[in-house]
């Protein structure tokens, strides 16, 4: 099998790309400027490529199997226009070209933000209201593809990425900045805001196993199914990372976010518990909670 994994050397694709290399898979993993020194794989084949330069993507897509889209430009800056224009249209070229190369297999990564500031347990179904242009454009973007694949000539998986935690470079990152915070003073976190967490390294193992699948799943929310408070997340950051709690709690307002954030889960449940055997289905379910403890 031949994959393409583009935003490979972020947070969730240098984990995506990590499991992928383990197994008997040829990765085209793609960077945009310095060619990555981790993951050296014999089945590994870096690829530079710029979005807006779709010439630069060198490989023959015919032979591609199956795409995994993680990458998109101008984050973590959610409010930037550019995500409309120019991004918007250079994904909707990108993925066209995919299509007339013959490629069939995709899993691309929507967000939670799609959903817009709602609170409760939210269904793929259920009417989106996007609010910043980061989440307009992933919108927009999911509507052509599904408007290009009318006739389901194509497998489609939009994993609806929710709150994720776990190390990474960037240094403004709950995570980061809680695990860090003997370093850090006058860290402030909202008491009253509840958010559906994933692991990182849990959401890079179902993210493999939706798309191996190749199969046309749709929308999916990617999710623990429940909603923690963040003073209940960091306070658990604190444990497993053994560290003292140095955090300020507060009651805060935030204008764009729902107070109380999660996704129904069920259908990403059942998908998992027929992809896999039923003890390796039992530990990804808890994998999936372990924070909730």
């Amino acid at each position: 099998m031949n994959i393409l994994l583009t935003g490979a050397t972020g947070f969730i694709g240098n984990r995506v790309l990590e499991i992928l290399s383990k197994k008997n898979i040829n990765i085209y993993a793609t960077y945009k400027t310095q060619k990555p020194r981790f993951l050296i794989n014999k089945n590994i084949k870096w690829i530079k490529f710029d979005i807006y330069k779709l010439n630069s993507l060198k490989i023959k897509l015919q032979y591609v199997d199956l795409v995994i889209h993680l990458s998109w430009p101008y984050l973590p800056d959610y409010n930037t226009k550019k995500h409309l224009n120019p991004n918007l249209n250079a994904q909707k070229n990108f993925i066209k070209k995919l299509i007339n190369s013959g490629v069939k297999n995709f899993f691309i990564a929507g967000t939670c933000y799609e959903y817009g500031k709602k609170n409760g347990k939210l269904i793929e179904g259920e009417k989106k209201n996007p609010n910043n242009p980061y989440a307009l454009s992933k919108d927009l973007f999911r509507k052509y593809l599904y408007r290009l694949n009318k006739k389901k000539i194509i497998n489609i998986v939009w994993g609806r990425i929710f709150y994720i935690y776990g190390f990474n470079n960037r240094r403004d990152t709950l995570y980061n900045l809680v695990t860090k915070s003997k370093r850090i003073k006058n860290i402030s976190v909202a008491s009253n805001f509840y958010r559906d967490y994933l692991n990182i390294d849990v959401l890079a193992k179902i993210i493999v196993i939706l798309s191996l699948q190749k199969k046309n799943f749709g929308e999916v929310n990617l999710c623990s199914g429940f909603s923690i408070s963040l003073k209940k997340l960091t306070n658990y950051f604190c444990k497993v990372n053994k560290i003292s709690n140095n955090i300020n709690y507060e009651k805060k307002i935030n204008k764009l976010e729902a107070d109380n954030f999660c996704g129904n889960n069920n259908k990403l449940i059942k998908i998992l518990k027929n992809s896999l055997s039923e003890n390796k289905f039992n530990q990804l379910k808890l994998l999936m909670v372990k924070h909730k403890k």
